[in-house]
């Protein structure tokens, strides 16, 4: 049987908790080199196969990096599971994230989500021979602000908690900017990791007003970068529906024809299976 599942029914801010944890690293025992969307290996264990893969093989600094996630029965028997999801937000599936250029240590705590639950038990449930659970993990941003702040090489692998089940780990490449655009559209992101980082994970924020601006600058000082790409998926997918901005006490109504321009800045020069697949949904919905 693997962990106890919790099931969230309340949101904390995590970034309260910055001062109270110390950052180390833990070392990674296998390195995988990572080819995106080909091969990739797979942990299997008890019938179940684990397995994490990159949306791109390399990134530049301040590029979301997201991950997509599979939990499968591969057995022909019924499993009894207590998973439920595989985002970091439930504290069941957790990730480690391991820089190679930086010392090793064993205490290196799991990333943590800027947002965390408060949680309940949530009984096993019958995992169907064949069934497979699916998700799309972010994990650029965090309690600790931007997960990948650096250029470097960083080893990824997820583990479900108190089961032993762990994931395949991938090697996720960070490249400093190539130019001087990339450069400016980077630091743009990198300022402003509350506003920033939070537009991009939940693709809107009306009363991110810092953030905004931040993302309208590089979309429009900056449009052939990768962050721009970003950038106009975010500053149209907002529009898509209404939000209620409580900070000025008013809702903006959904405004789908001022978010096509943006959306399809973004499909024109598409970036990764992420940014693409966002961008049409966006688009067609």
């Amino acid at each position: 049987m693997l962990a106890q599942n919790r099931n969230v029914i309340g949101i904390h801010n995590n970034t309260e908790d910055k001062q109270m944890e110390k950052i180390t690293l833990v070392p990674l025992t296998s390195l995988i080199f990572y080819v995106v969307l080909s091969f990739f290996s797979v942990v299997q264990a008890v019938g179940l196969v684990f397995q994490i893969k990159a949306n791109k093989a390399s990134y530049v600094v301040a590029e979301p990096v997201v991950l997509y996630v599979s939990l499968q029965n591969t057995s022909n028997e019924p499993i009894e599971l207590q998973v439920g999801s595989l985002i970091p937000l439930y504290g069941v599936a957790q990730y480690k994230i391991h820089r190679l250029e930086d010392d090793n240590d064993d205490s290196t705590p799991p990333f943590r989500p800027y947002a965390r639950g408060d949680v309940v038990f949530i009984p096993p449930e019958e995992f169907a021979p064949g069934k497979i659970l699916r998700e799309e993990v972010k994990l650029f941003f965090g309690a600790w602000g931007w997960t990948f702040a650096e250029p470097g090489t960083y080893e990824v692998r997820a583990y479900i908690r108190d089961s032993g089940l762990v994931s395949n780990t991938i090697t996720v490449r960070i490249q400093a900017p190539a130019d001087e655009q990339t450069a400016q559209a980077a630091k743009l992101f990198l300022e402003s990791p509350e506003e920033v980082g939070l537009l991009l994970f939940w693709e809107g924020g009306d009363h991110l007003t810092d953030g905004l601006q931040r993302l309208e600058r590089v979309a429009s000082q900056f449009p052939d970068t990768s962050h721009a790409t970003y950038a106009n998926l975010v500053l149209g997918t907002r529009l898509i529906d209404d939000f209620a901005n409580f900070v000025e006490n008013r809702l903006r109504p959904e405004d789908p024809a001022g978010a096509i321009p943006f959306l399809e800045k973004a499909k024109q020069n598409p970036v990764g299976f992420y940014d693409i697949l966002h961008t049409h949904m966006s688009l067609y919905r």
